[in-house]
């Protein structure tokens, strides 16, 4: 081990031991002055040393903590087991706090930061001191010295000393690990660091050692603003020692008897005392980190804004002097003011000073020169018409005399609705770039004039050996016209046998290694013939040396050459050409006949050589073409050859299409002995060339008639070429199309996305693209168009242009958008529909969550509706519903909400309620709204509502949460009395509960067997026998026992849970009836009543569930009496079709509760059916109420006077019966 590792043991080895002695001996202390009873402590400090040891020493410091621990927790005289158990809890507490420290808040020991603090307070005291509490306590239960009863106890009291000891301990110990400044403090620092703490333990002992009289234990924080104080003033270091100081005056006045905590008993008084012990050093020390955070903030701010500034400057100046060596001035025109400013550079390009020139437009165009003024004030005012950007080169003549060039361009900014504000520009001296160009223009004259006129061959090459530009004279004796040669490469013309003693030249020449290298070559020609020249290439390279191109002369020695060939196989050379060669090879005299025809041109026309042998040359043109052909010849008499492209008539009378090289034949004298042609069959080539030319004038057609937009652009989005289409649906002319740009009619909002398509374009990574922007239209609008875009490249795949199709798709966004409003808007009343209400309030108690205000959401009910729409018909009702939106809108605040649900619901969402009493005024606002009565075309209508509120409490409510608390508030006001609001409270919420689980409870009900039905029997009043049995339902519940229909039919009814439960009654009732028939059919047949609900009945497919049920159980239609109530028959539509299709099936019905109900008797009238039942509550005051006795008694004789069976319900005494039967009750 070496001296540096023996050193650094020990120095471990001596922290574990500072640690573990300042762990047992602060226990110690803490025991021998702050133990209230037993392990109960006031404040425990070795837990803020253990946490202060790991978080500054790390966590390998753990065994100084454990061993303290130890030493401390055997030296109570506890348990060894109990004293393990305790150390355990004080070491893990020690190292989970240190960890939640660092993994969660990113813990730094200085506590200037408010996260440090509250993880300090909350994660090392609140959460990390539960460990301790729990390991301790409970290894002392186990040891049996402390009782179960005293466990929670002991827990709690055990958990606050820990907490107390990490918040108030801890703050004296990590702030002080941080390096104090090397200055020394001021001495008006010290004293006021000496006047606070004097002040602080003032205030301290006044407070708790009765220097003056206290009474009331509140007055014990009027430390605090002292604590605040000092914390702002000394940071975390000043907290911490100012709360440790007021916890030990408070903790020592009290236990001296003193104080506002003493007297208040020992549970209750320490309590108070531990509570605002760990109040004043939370404070301090909050207070102390939001300080320091603060006072960090500003002086960041404040470097900051002291870089940009100095950035700013240098910018400034480095611009500047870019300017004077760029010889760039700038300038801004405010088109407001007509005022003008200048750069220094700009005034020194003009020769002027500011004095010398007007701060105004008009003086700058004076400056320009006469021959460019209108130019240039034109590309001006069009920049400024268009709000674009211009760029022009202009001449000025300085007041010296002299005459410069400058190049000015600007550009025209507007304000956000177009109207032009000022025009920033730059003009650049391109005097002496003017110069030489000019000169440049002269010596290219002059190189032209010498490169083309030479009669030498002459080339400009690449370096690969591609021709870039060629004269007549190589032109002429190779064969080729200029545009054919600059596609050629100087292989294709050089003689195979030459190319490969070319390659070692050519690599030495392009090392720099032969400045020109001049040589003997042969060459090819078009016609195939070669000739011999004498080849001199020089190259033109850049400032590097490299090769940039290279200028070739070609001197024609072939006439030396081919007349020492010619002597020895000319015969045999001629032979070989006419043979091999792939074109026609035709000889005529001086009188156009022909002399000679090689095979290949025999072929080419369909005729045999023989056949064309002597003929005339113009008896096989066609006859268009015959006097270009005539003339063509006639100019080779003067020795002029030249190539063409003449049509020919074969033998069959097709045509062909020939390219004719035509070389006049000279006898030694001069004299014209005729012409040798060479043909080459380009009847391909011209078909081709009219497909595409077809292809061309189609494409033509189709685009101007096409009847979308079509346009053709650059690839910097410069308008080529559009179509009618195209300027219809952008509503500019052709012209201001073809002179602006993709993005000038683009949206700004659609640019970005369009850019991002045409980039991956051009990059090849798609091949088009479609998508949906926006144009704007010449007029202003915005019109919306599906475009289509291609990229069209050249045959080497770069890309030349781009092709777009834009279809006009603004009416079908109309319609879009229309949709859009429909799928979220009411169609009755217009007002928004649920889906829009709901969004809207997640939007506002998004809002909310950011701002001041709550949200309060009201749900209305229109109070006896039904009965209104039963009156006035559904029309009248529709027309109802929109009065009372009209009456919503007009009664809310422009932010608010008021949707439709359905039916006659509707919701409203209030933003900005400061509190419940804000929601209340709206709801009684809209209360009276709603009283005026609506008038209809015949009458009017009084219309009330009742109005559920809910009231957002805070960031956790959610939408789903608020619409449910105000229903239950609405379903509390209907109960209530109606025509009245109410607002939420938690006693509804449980009654809610109650009704959800009540709900689901039935649904569980329904499905698991838990229904009953019992029989009620219907007695006939003449000889009192049962002639009829109705089904009631009961509802055997696992937990409340037997329940009444009262208890869940209405719950039922109210969440259509009605329905399924309906169908059970029906058909158990059924096959309970059909089990009777069978045990005893001499008592059969009675007849089985079972009552329906309004819901029931609206179902489409009620009358074959009644069917099959009958079937099923194999029982007489009309054997079943269905009872319904007199409000059935006043609706319309499904309902009285059900009714009439359980007439048809021969089931009898019933109407309950008669006289209670709307009704009205024309239904009666109008509609069979076979029973009446009297309300029950007729039946009470039958005997003692006249007014009861008449009415049963006329609904009695009007049953009778329309063949109806009367049934009195809620019969209860002979009195009763014997009153009915003197009525005539059946």
């Amino acid at each position: 081990m070496t001296s540096r590792q023996m050193s650094g043991r020990a120095r471990y080895l001596l922290g574990v031991g500072l640690v573990a002695a300042a762990y047992f001996t602060s226990a110690r202390v803490a025991r021998s002055l702050g133990a209230v009873s037993g392990f109960e402590m006031l404040v425990w400090p070795p837990t803020g040393i253990a946490l202060s040891a790991i978080v500054l020493a790390g966590y390998r410091i753990w065994p100084g903590v454990a061993l303290g621990a130890l030493l401390a927790n055997l030296a109570t005289g506890a348990p060894v087991v109990a004293a393990a158990g305790i150390t355990l809890g004080n070491t893990l507490e020690a190292l989970v706090g240190a960890f939640l420290l660092r993994r969660l808040v990113g813990f730094r020991s200085e506590l200037e930061r408010v996260p440090e603090v509250l993880g300090l307070i909350f994660l090392a005291g609140c959460v990390a001191t539960t460990v301790s509490a729990t390991l301790g306590v409970t290894s002392l239960h186990l040891a049996g010295v402390i009782s179960t009863s005293a466990w929670q106890h002991e827990w709690l009291a055990w958990w606050i000393g820990d907490l107390l000891g990490a918040v108030i301990v801890a703050p004296l110990i990590l702030p002080w690990s941080r390096p104090f400044p090397l200055t020394s403090p001021s001495v008006l620092r010290i004293i006021e660091a000496v006047l606070l703490a004097a002040a602080l333990v003032a205030v301290d002992l006044t407070v708790f050692f009765r220097v003056v009289d206290v009474k009331r234990w509140p007055i014990s924080y009027l430390t605090f603003p002292l604590l605040i104080l000092v914390a702002f003033r000394f940071g975390s270091r000043g907290a911490g020692l100012g709360a440790a100081a007021t916890a030990t005056v408070a903790a020592w006045g009290t236990f001296k008897g003193l104080g506002p905590f003493a007297g208040k008993g020992l549970g209750d008084g320490l309590l108070l005392l531990q509570s605002y012990m760990g109040a004043a050093a939370a404070t301090a020390l909050v207070t102390a980190a939001a300080k320091t955070e603060s006072t960090r903030a500003r002086q960041e701010v404040t470097a900051l804004t002291r870089g940009l500034e100095e950035i700013v400057r240098k910018r400034t100046a480095a611009l500047n002097e870019a300017q004077t060596t760029a010889h760039i001035g700038s300038w801004e025109w405010d088109v407001r003011s007509d005022l003008m400013t200048w750069s220094d550079e700009l005034y020194r390009i003009y020769g002027m000073s500011p004095q010398e020139v007007g701060a105004c437009h008009q003086t700058f165009l004076e400056c320009l020169h006469p021959g460019d003024r209108k130019r240039g004030e034109q590309a001006m005012q069009h920049a400024r018409a268009t709000c674009s950007q211009f760029n022009f080169e202009h001449r000025i003549v300085r007041p010296d005399g002299v005459e410069r060039w400058l190049l000015s361009q600007g550009e025209m900014f507007a304000d956000a609705w177009g109207k032009p504000l000022r025009m920033a520009g730059t003009s650049q001296d391109i005097t002496d770039r003017k110069r030489i160009e000019l000169a440049l223009r002269d010596r290219d004259q002059q190189f032209k004039g010498a490169f083309e006129y030479s009669a030498v061959g002459a080339a400009i090459m690449s370096v690969k050996g591609s021709f870039l530009q060629v004269n007549q004279a190589l032109c002429d004796a190779l064969g080729y016209s200029p545009d054919e040669l600059v596609t050629m490469n100087q292989r294709d013309v050089a003689h195979p046998g030459d190319r490969a003693g070319d390659v070692p030249l050519l690599r030495q020449f392009l090392r720099g290694r032969l400045p020109f290298y001049q040589a003997e070559r042969r060459f090819v020609t078009r016609q195939g013939a070669f000739g011999w020249a004498m080849v001199s290439v020089s190259p033109i390279r850049d400032d590097q040396g490299k090769p940039l191109h290279f200028i070739c002369q070609a001197q024609d020695v072939s006439a030396g050459k081919l007349a020492q060939i010619a002597l020895k196989d000319s015969e045999e050379k001629f032979r070989r050409l006419i043979e091999t060669a792939q074109e026609g090879v035709w000889v005529i005299n001086a009188d156009r006949r022909t002399t000679f025809v090689n095979q290949r041109m025999a072929g080419m026309l369909g005729y045999s050589v023989d056949e064309m042998l002597g003929a005339p040359w113009l008896a096989f043109t066609d006859e268009e073409d015959r006097a270009d052909v005539a003339a063509n010849i006639d100019r080779g008499r003067n020795g002029v050859t030249r190539q063409h492209d003449f049509r020919f008539r074969r033998k069959d009378g097709t045509h062909m299409w020939a390219l004719l090289v035509a070389n006049p034949l000279f006898d030694q004298e001069g004299n014209y002995l005729g012409a040798l042609s060479m043909l080459t069959d380009i009847s391909e080539r011209k078909q081709t060339e009219r497909a595409l030319r077809e292809a061309k004038e189609r494409f033509g057609a189709a685009f101007e008639s096409a009847p979308i937009g079509m346009a053709l652009t650059s690839t910097e989005g410069r308008f080529l070429q559009v179509n009618r289409a195209m300027c219809k649906v952008t509503g500019y002319a052709e012209e201001e199309l073809l002179a602006s740009q993709v993005d000038a009619i683009t949206h700004p909002d659609d640019r970005d996305l369009d850019g991002a398509h045409l980039k991956q374009l051009l990059a090849g990574q798609i091949r088009n693209y479609q998508m949906e922007k926006r144009y704007r239209h010449a007029e202003g609008q915005v019109v919306w168009v599906l475009v289509s875009t291609s990229l069209v490249t050249d045959a080497d795949g770069q890309p030349l242009y781009l092709i777009s199709q834009a279809e006009d798709i603004t009416k079908r966004k109309r319609a879009e958008e229309r949709l859009t409003h429909q799928s979220l808007h009411d169609p009755l009343t217009g007002l928004p529909n649920r889906t829009l209400c709901m969004d809207r309030l997640r939007q506002a108690l998004a809002r909310s969550a950011r701002h001041a205000g709550s949200v309060a959401v009201m749900f209305i009910d229109l109070d006896r509706f039904k009965a209104i729409n039963d009156s006035v018909g559904h029309s009248g009702g529709d027309r109802v519903l929109a009065s009372v939106a009209e009456r919503l809108r007009a009664t809310l605040r422009p932010g608010d909400t008021a949707s439709r649900l359905g039916g006659d619901e509707f919701m409203v969402v209030c933003e900005d309620m400061n509190s419940e009493q804000d929601a209340s005024i709206v709801a009684d606002r809209l209360l009276r709204a709603m009283a005026p009565p609506i008038p209809l075309g015949d009458g009017e209508v009084v219309v009330s509502a009742s109005i559920g509120i809910s009231f957002a409490g805070g960031s956790s409510d959610r939408p789903e949460t608020l619409v449910r608390d105000a229903d239950a508030a609405l379903y509390r006001a209907k109960e209530g009395g109606r025509a009245r609001w109410e607002l939420f409270n938690q006693a509804m919420r449980v009654r809610a509960m109650e009704r959800l689980e009540t709900e689901n409870e039935l649904r569980r009900a329904i499905a698991g067997g838990e229904l009953r039905l019992y029989y009620q029997a219907l007695v006939r009043v003449e000889d009192r026998r049962i002639v009829a049995v109705e089904a009631l339902a009961r509802w055997q519940h696992p937990t409340r026992g037997l329940l009444a229909p009262a208890e869940f039919i209405a719950l039922a009814e109210e969440t259509g849970l009605i329905v399924p439960l309906g169908i059970w009654v029906i058909e158990e009732a059924c096959r309970r009836y059909a089990e009777w028939r069978a045990a005893r059919p001499d008592e059969w047949p009675l007849l089985l009543t079972v009552n329906l609900s309004t819901r029931q009945i609206r179902q489409p497919d009620f009358s074959q569930v009644v069917e099959r049920a009958l079937a099923r159980n194999r029982m007489n239609p009309s054997d079943l009496c269905l009872e319904i109530t007199e409000s059935v028959l006043m609706e319309a539509g499904s309902t009285i079709t059900t009714l009439e299709a359980l007439r048809e099936i021969g089931v009898r019905l019933a109407i309950d509760d008669f006289g209670t109900g709307y009704s009205s008797l024309s239904y009666l009238k109008r509609f069979k059916v076979d029973f009446l039942k009297v309300d029950r509550s007729f039946m009470q005051g039958l005997c003692s109420d006249p007014e009861d006795s008449a009415i049963v008694a006329a609904i009695v004789t009007l049953a009778h006077a329309l063949r109806l069976t009367v049934v009195a319900e809620g019969v209860e005494t002979a009195k009763q019966l014997e009153q009915l039967r003197a009525l005539g009750c059946d």
